[in-house]
Formats: C-alpha cells, structure tokens, sequence
C-alpha cells in the first residue's frame, strides 16, 4: 500500500514538483487522514471554501514522493484537445514563454518544469498561468469542499469561493496519488482589525487609567469630544494581491455620540507614515446585519472607504497598518456608569488575491468594541437642621492646568438654581470644585467643595466594564462614606453617581476685634477698679477722723 499523503498548502505560495520521474520537492506529506480518490481540504478556520481541481498532465505518480520529492511517470496532456492552445499560450507568456520555447510535448514541458525551484516565483506563474489558462485543462469533479479525483496527474487547485470570512489562498500546484488521496492544509491569511478610544484626564490627575494611551475603554464628559481609532493591519500575503479594497464600517450609537468629524486616514509601518488623502466617507445611518444586536443598536453610522490601498500608498506591504482616526462628541443623552457608552466597528477587506477589475470580492472581519464611562455628581443642599433648603445656586469647576483662568479652574456648564436638589450631568475623572454662586437669604455662603472622582474600567477587554468610581480630597484622603453627610460622599457604580449633602447655616456671623487691644482695656479697666477701691477706702478714714 501506498502511504497516504496531503498538499502541503500555503497561503501566497505555491510549491512545483517533479514530473517525468525526477525528484523535487514536493507538495505532499504525510496524513492519515486523507482519502483515497479524493483531495479534501483542512486548516481554514474561517469561513467556508470552496475549491476546483483541474488536471495538466496524466501519469503515474511515485510512492515515494511525500515530504521531500515527488515522480509523475509517463506524463501526457490530460486534456489532449486542449493541448495546442494551453502550449502556444505558454510560449508566447510574457514571464515564462522563453523557457518553453523547444517544447512540443508535455514530456519536454514536464521537463523544464522540474527545474523550477519548490515555490519559487517560476513555480508560482506557472500554477497562475494554469489557472488563468484553465479551460484547456481537464476540470476534475465539482467545485466544494472536497472533490473527487481517481486518476493520478499532475494538478493545479484554484479556491472558487469563500463565505462567512476569511480569505481564499493562492493556487496550488502539485502531484497527485489517487490510490492514497490527498488532504490539502491551508491557511487563511487575513488583515486583522482593532478598535480603540484614547484616555485622557484633562486634569491630568491619577485617574487608574492610562493617560492619552489608546485602549477599550475611557471616561469622558457629556460634550466632550471623544477620540475614536480604528486599524487594519495587513495581513502576510497582501504583495499577492492584484488589488485591496478595504471598508471600516462604524456603529457609534448615534443616540449617544453626535455625527463623526475630523476623519484623518493614514498608512504606517515602522517609522513610514503616509497620509491617505483618496478615501471616501459616508454616513448611512442605516440597519447592518454585521453588527451583532448585543446593544439593541446595529445600525452603521459610518464608513470609510479606500477602494484599491496599491493605489493608494504603492509601498504598502505586509504588517503595515493602515488606521483611521476621528471624534464624536458624547451628547446629553448619554447612559451614566456601568452600562456605557459603547462604540463598535468591524472591517471588510479584499480576499481574492487574483481579483481584478469592477465589483468586489470581500470578506469581514467580527466587530470589535469600546465603551466611554461618564458620571453624575448629585448634591442635596439642606439647612443646619437637615432640611431641604431652597434659593441656592451652585456652579461647578473642574480643574484644568491649560485654562486661562486664575485659578485654572472651568466651569462646567452653568450655574443651577430653583432646586433643592443639584444633578451635574456627565462628569468624568478629574479635580472638581463645588462653588455655591448664590446664597439663600438668610443664610452664610457654604464653604467650597473640593474633590477628586477617580475611575477604573477594563483597558484591555472584549466587552469593557466600569470597576471602581472613588472621591477624595486634594490630598488624597477618602471622602466616601456610607451615609450620605455633610461634605462627604456615596458612591452608585451601577448609576455612576456621586451624592453629597452641602449644609448651608443660618443667623449673623458679626465681626468682632479681639487681641492686644482687648487685653489692654481690660487691664486699664482693672487698674481703673483697684484705683476706686482705694480711693473709697481713703474718705473712710478720713471721715473716721
């Protein structure tokens, strides 16, 4: 019995084997899983293939080809009829016809092609130039998963189709052995696909995430613009490609983030970075089927669109990334602690390196996901006795070291008032200052309120959450507490909120003067005293006399 065998398949490579009885490399190895009379395929784990075999010569195969050298005894056209018209167009290949030019037969074909080095570039135009040359070949079985084959040959494989994702590998060239079959390893080689927000802290405290670093999740304020980044780095066989359309599509929850804007793309790699400039933006705003219905929300809000990336940046090569960066600003809507404010995107990508010309061959990449945290700060303003008091006003600042204020401290939004209760909406991490603007009558202006709101959430995650929200003082010391007091603070996870009370007393606070002078006159109002005693003790005496 023969052993049994597979192709060794690769993806962007194509490996010649011997005909006419003379050794070479092969493209089989052993496997016992193949099957006699078929060639079957394995090792795409994404998406379904389909593939079709055509057969260029007839033969005997060796036994002992597998894994080093391969024979194919007594070649012979497969497809006779076809074989003048697949000769001429080999000899008049602008790459290879010279090569062919004595041959009249597929012996002297075989012959020159067992001096083609295993997966050389000659190797690899020739199983092109097969394929592109196929319908004077013999096609064996039907395109599938699998296909059946009972002769022995010498065989070219081209991938027909692929659904669900992934990529379609480059043609294949090899011996075949019927009696042992044959299972072929590929392997999709795909561009992979990130989503990213970027952290920042415009108080520039420590917040418990990374400052300015982009990762899976941030916290911002309600109307900030939030920095979002997607990439795409190509993938190990992008130089086989005739042309690369690449489609970022975007899901940013457009109940909660206005429009994106300032779109920039660009390519890099290392130290190289290209602005690219011919790409095309839109806004569909409309149910995508890619997005899975996670968030009660699959609609794509945006896509952009780089039609052939070899056009584009023409040194573009294998690992590079090309990456598309904007903002959206985080609207008033916003959800407030853990449930987030995510943001998803996905890529679709060129998967025949063989396609040219109009329509597309594409496959896409699974969605990827951040989400951007925001709090709310809740302030309960009550009298000395704890009762809801009303006529206050308070405007809140948040510490910002490049404001143009003295105190580099800006508002956030405007003063509150009419309320005996004050919600600021949408706050992130950072340096606040609580200032009560306007005081009820009657009562003594309350004392500022400085705190700091630090944050933790997942950096790294597929499905990011919020983990810690604390308080403190400006230096550092907790100003959590379990109850809700004067000055101190609760903490909701779940809501984002962040409660306080702020105490406002009443009554006259007079001004009074105190010190040295004091002092003084209660001594000269001693010394006055001690001089009356002795003088009334005086006219006793004498009147005594």
């Amino acid at each position: 019995m023969k052993n049994t065998k597979k192709f060794a398949a690769f993806v962007a490579s194509i490996l010649a084997v011997a005909c006419m009885a003379a050794p070479m490399a092969t493209s089989f190895s052993a496997d016992a899983a193949a099957t006699k009379n078929t060639i079957s395929f394995t090792g795409a784990n994404v998406g379904t293939h389909k593939y079709q075999a055509y057969m260029i010569f007839s033969g005997t195969a060796a036994d002992n080809g597998f894994g080093g050298s391969a024979e194919l005894k007594d070649a012979q056209w497969a497809n006779p009829t076809g074989a003048d018209a697949f000769l001429t167009a080999l000899k008049n290949d602008s790459t290879l016809g010279t090569d062919f030019t004595n041959c009249n037969t597929a012996a002297a074909v075989a012959s020159v092609l067992k001096d083609y080095e295993s997966n050389g570039a000659k190797a690899k135009a020739f199983a092109d130039f097969a394929i592109a040359n196929k319908t004077n070949l013999l096609a064996v079985g039907e395109a599938g998963t699998s296909i059946t084959a009972a002769k022995d040959g010498y065989y070219v494989i081209e991938e027909t189709e692929v659904e669900n994702g992934g990529t379609m590998t480059a043609h294949l060239l090899g011996v075949y052995d019927a009696l042992a079959g044959a299972e072929i390893t590929v392997k999709s080689e795909m561009p992979t696909f990130q989503k990213k927000i970027k952290d920042t802290n415009d108080s520039e405290t420590e917040d418990g995430s990374t400052n300015g670093e982009w990762q899976d999740s941030a916290d911002y304020d309600i109307g900030d613009d939030v920095p979002f980044q997607l990439t795409a780095t190509l993938p190990n066989d992008y130089a086989t490609y005739e042309q690369y359309k690449l489609v970022f599509h975007d899901n940013l929850q457009d109940s909660v983030y206005e429009d994106a804007k300032d779109i920039k793309v660009y390519y890099q790699k290392g130290s190289t970075k290209v602005d690219i400039t011919d790409f095309t933006s839109a806004t569909p705003n409309a149910a995508d089927g890619t997005f899975a219905d996670t968030h009660e929300d699959t609609t794509c809000n945006l896509e952009v669109t780089i039609a052939n990336l070899k056009e584009s940046v023409t040194d573009a090569e294998a690992g590079g990334t090309v990456v598309v960066e904007y903002t959206a600003k985080l609207k008033d809507t916003a959800k407030l602690g853990t449930p987030g404010n995510w943001n998803s995107g996905y890529l679709e990508y060129s998967n025949n390196p063989y396609h040219t010309g109009e329509g597309d061959t594409t496959s896409k990449t699974t969605e990827d996901m951040v989400v951007a945290f925001t709090y709310q700060l809740s302030v309960d303003k009550v009298d000395g006795s704890g009762n809801a008091l009303e006529g206050a006003g308070f405007t809140l600042y948040k510490y910002n070291p490049n404001s143009s204020a003295e105190d580099k401290y800006d508002a956030v939004g405007s003063e509150i008032t009419g309320v005996t209760t004050f919600e600021f909406k949408g706050v992130d991490a950072g340096k606040y200052k609580l200032v009560e603007t306007t005081i009820p009558t009657g009562y003594n202006k309350a004392t500022d309120l400085e705190f700091v709101v630090s944050a933790t959430h997942d950096e790294e995650a597929d499905v990011p959450t919020l983990l810690t929200l604390t308080v403190a003082n400006n230096d550092g010391d907790s100003m959590v507490a379990t109850e809700l007091s004067a000055g101190m603070f609760t903490v909701d996870l779940s809501t984002g909120a962040l409660a306080t009370k702020i105490v406002n007393n009443s009554g006259s606070e007079l001004p009074s003067t105190g010190g040295i002078g004091t002092t003084i006159f209660y001594v000269a109002g001693g010394a006055l005293v001690v001089g009356a005693g002795v003088l009334l003790v005086s006219k006793k005496r004498m009147a005594n006399k």
